[in-house]
């Protein structure tokens, strides 16, 4: 099928995957939802004044009509687009997937959730005010603009970003993978999650209290500073880290892997799960009572390779 019939004037939803169609008839005025997945259309007709989401998909549109006043949704994965339209004022959520777009347009005051991976983007816009979601990967971007002061969620991956604005007060977690970084922005008070990899930061940040899950992979930092008393949940994989700091009374679960410790610090007796893999260890405390799960991994293995090694491909429990 390479065409479709009239489609009737009640039609609220469409969704079309994996169908060799080459265009789409007019589109009724009462449609909300519309999904293309993997069709061959280049363009598509004057959408509905009623549409709030539109979705495509492996689709090699090389242009989007005007988008209505009424759209709260946008997404374009693995499409040809060079360029979007005038982006409308209700539109909350954007999600760009490899697409080659050179450049985005002002983005709505009202949006709260912007996605961009693998596009050759080189800058962004001013981010508004109202966002609480960002997540960039695979872009060539090496800074960002000033981030909202409602920002709660910021992840950067494989890009190689070599600073960070000041973060919000209202982050709570932040990842960062595979960038340039060597030194983080100070880490706001209502953090809760941090995951750093393959980020060859050069000194370790200050830790706020409230952070509960930490996860440092693939640096090349030897000292961490000290651990906040809230945290339930430390990873260590793949660094030069020679000693750690004291461990918290609420610590649940330590995961410790390919470094160069050679002791650990006193077991909390909150801490239930225990992994130790690849680690010089040569002396261990006493393990407490309430360990439910311990994993005991010492096979010869090549040092830490530290911000630019890779993991030995072994898969851990």
């Amino acid at each position: 099928m390479t065409r479709l019939p009239a489609l009737p004037d009640s039609l609220m939803s469409l969704e079309i995957n994996y169908t060799p169609l080459i265009s789409l008839p007019t589109l009724p005025a009462s449609l909300t939802e519309l999904s293309i997945k993997n069709t061959s259309l280049i363009s598509l007709p004057t959408l509905s004044d009623r549409l709030e989401y539109l979705s495509i998909v492996e689709t090699p549109l090389i242009s989007l009509p005007t988008l209505p006043a009424s759209l709260t949704e946008l997404s374009m994965e693995n499409t040809s687009l060079t360029r979007l339209p005038t982006l409308p004022d209700s539109l909350t959520n954007l999600k760009i997937i490899n697409t080659p777009l050179i450049s985005l347009p002002t983005l709505p005051d009202r949006l709260e959730f912007l996605l961009i991976f693998e596009t050759p983007l080189i800058s962004l816009p001013t981010l508004p005010a109202s966002l609480t979601e960002l997540s960039i990967k695979n872009t060539p971007l090496i800074s960002l603009p000033t981030l909202s002061d409602r920002l709660e969620y910021l992840s950067i991956v494989k890009t190689p970003l070599i600073s960070l604005p000041t973060l919000p007060a209202s982050l709570t977690e932040l990842s960062m993978e595979n960038t340039s970084l060597t030194r983080l922005p100070a880490l706001p008070d209502r953090l809760t999650t941090l995951f750093i990899e393959n980020t060859p930061l050069t000194s370790p940040p200050l830790l706020p209290d409230r952070l509960e899950s930490l996860c440092i992979e693939d640096t090349d930092l030897t000292s961490l500073s000290e651990l906040p008393r809230k945290l339930e949940s430390f990873k260590v994989i793949n660094t030069r880290l020679t000693r750690l700091p004291a461990l918290p009374d609420s610590l649940t679960s330590l995961w410790i892997q390919n470094t160069l410790l050679t002791g650990l610090p006193a077991l909390p007796d909150s801490l239930t799960n225990l992994l130790i893999q690849s680690t010089p260890l040569t002396s261990s405390p006493a393990l407490p009572d309430r360990l439910m799960r311990l994993s005991i991994f010492f096979h010869p293995v090549d040092p830490p390779a530290g911000a630019a090694g890779q993991p030995d491909g072994t898969a851990y429990p």
